[in-house]
This record gives structure tokens, sequence and C-alpha cells, in this order.
């Protein structure tokens, strides 16, 4: 029995493939950028 692949719209795919290569010997500078961090308080 042959195995069927789902057909996928490139138009409607929520997200583009990840290419990993295009991160390859790059470097992310966080510095000076605002960013946001969020904490939520609990108790018990």
């Amino acid at each position: 029995m042959e195995s069927k692949q789902p057909i996928v719209n490139e138009e409607t795919e929520c997200c583009p493939k990840f290419e990993p290569e295009r991160w390859d010997e790059k470097t992310l500078e966080w510095k000076n950028k605002k960013f946001v961090k969020g904490s939520v308080c609990t108790f018990m």
C-alpha cells in the first residue's frame, strides 16, 4: 500500500520552513535592545 503525503499549500502555510544554514556563523547582539520580560506571582 503506498503512503500518501499531505498536500501543503505554500501560500497558506503558517510559517516558512526553518533553514538553519542561514544562521550558521552568525552572532546576535542583544545590547541596547528592548526585551519584554514577564513574571507571574502565585501563592498557595
